[in-house]
């Protein structure tokens, strides 16, 4: 014999309310009798019921003119004053089923403010959908066991930092690459579309970033390569018996005073995990519904839309409300994120450096240059500085060096 199949949430969650509703009916009858009969006061009434004693007078003339029935509301069974009319109704779930059949409530009710001016809550076109069937809810319930971290208490205290390679443009287009920064504290957002997810790349959203929100304290990240060096098992530097150079970032970020936090796996990190798939879930199809193709285009849709929309939509006040970013006073942005390489001074005093050779200028030339080392900096920009002794010197280029 086929067992009976379990109620779905939706019926638990009826059934629930009415025998909730059931429950104060009955508590509401039995204290108006009790008035009636001159066991409590109407100031008792009034408390136990949560009104005050002047509506425990209207409902006692009401029980004296009608019974118990003429305690219900008054409301009951007839259509809401506040409901959308059936023509918007009817509107809402034509453009559902022309456009984002495939989109979730959350999207659709901000879709349908943007570009058609229609504000309908989440909730309601969740139920809207629900009930045209175009919308399927998964009743089964997750089970973790997993602890969760708090979060931070300020705002700027700790920012989580990560890359998501996706199909945002459509298969059409292929993989690029979004590089995000959450803060712990708000979830506030800042991210960008890019080509490519490397040392330069994620330099230049963390230089964005600075320059719009000042120095974090510290940034929660992955063991990817950019980020720290990671020597091989087994070798010299991962047994310790060498000094670790470090990485271009790991520099930068001990120049710019910020402390750089590592996680050992993704759940440790889970907040910006937790946002890509939110990103995959919806912005893909903001971008889809918009023809966005091009990362720049991505990039301004990003400044002028998403981003307000994620600060409305998705962050939360911090616990202090003190804002713990550092001013960037003192420190030269351009410089410390930079890619730096050392490289010798000839006796002729030139350099060599991407295939070209380069001459310092008699005005800085000394003697102790020669065979030493010159720190070249390529900066985001695609300029070239170089310093001897902490100091910029000039320098021009002589000749193309052929590889």
């Amino acid at each position: 014999m086929a067992g009976k199949s379990k109620p779905s949430h939706s019926q638990l969650r009826k059934a629930h309310k009415l025998l909730r509703r059931h429950h104060i009916d009955k508590e509401k009858r039995e204290t108006i009798v009790k008035v009636i009969n001159g066991d409590i006061t109407q100031a008792v009434a009034g408390k136990i019921l949560g009104v005050l004693p002047r509506q425990i007078r209207r409902l006692i003339e009401r029980y004296k003119t009608g019974g118990p029935e003429a305690l219900l509301h008054q409301g009951r069974g007839k259509p809401s004053n506040h409901r959308i009319d059936a023509e918007m109704h009817s509107q809402v779930i034509e453009i559902i089923s022309a456009k984002y059949s495939a989109s979730g409530p959350d999207l659709i009710s901000y879709e349908l403010e943007n570009l058609h001016d229609i504000i309908v809550k989440p909730e309601t076109v969740r139920r809207w959908m629900l009930q045209e069937g175009l919308w399927i809810v998964n009743d089964s319930k997750r089970v973790s066991v997993r602890r969760w971290r708090e979060r931070k208490p300020c705002y700027g205290e700790m920012v989580q930092m990560d890359t998501s390679t996706h199909n945002w443009f459509g298969p059409e287009c292929g993989k690029s690459y979004i590089i995000a920064m959450i803060d712990d504290a708000t979830s506030k957002l800042f991210c960008r579309f890019y080509d490519s997810d490397s040392t330069k790349t994620n330099m230049d959203l963390l230089k964005r970033y600075i320059q719009v929100n000042g120095r974090p304290v510290s940034i929660y990240l992955d063991r990817a390569s950019h980020f720290t060096d990671n020597p091989p098992k087994g070798s010299q530097r991962a047994l310790g018996s060498s000094e670790t150079t470090g990485t271009q970032i790991q520099r930068a970020m001990a120049e710019l005073d910020v402390r750089m936090i590592y996680a050992h796996s993704p759940q440790a990190k889970g907040r910006v995990e937790r946002l890509f798939g939110t990103l995959q879930n919806r912005l893909v199809g903001l971008l889809r519904h918009r023809d966005i193709k091009t990362i720049e285009e991505a990039n301004f849709f990003l400044i002028k839309d998403f981003l307000p929309y994620w600060e409305k939509k998705h962050t939360s006040p911090p616990m202090c409300e003190q804002d713990v970013h550092r001013s960037v006073d003192g420190y030269n942005l351009d410089a410390s994120l930079s890619i730096q390489t050392p490289r010798v001074v000839y006796n002729d005093y030139t350099f060599q450096f991407d295939s070209c050779r380069y001459q310092i200028e008699p005005m800085d030339m000394e003697t102790k240059m020669r065979r030493n080392k010159v720190v070249i900096e390529e900066r985001l920009d695609g300029t070239i500085k170089a310093k001897f002794n902490g100091k910029y010197i000039h320098f021009h280029i002589v000749e193309v060096v052929k590889k």
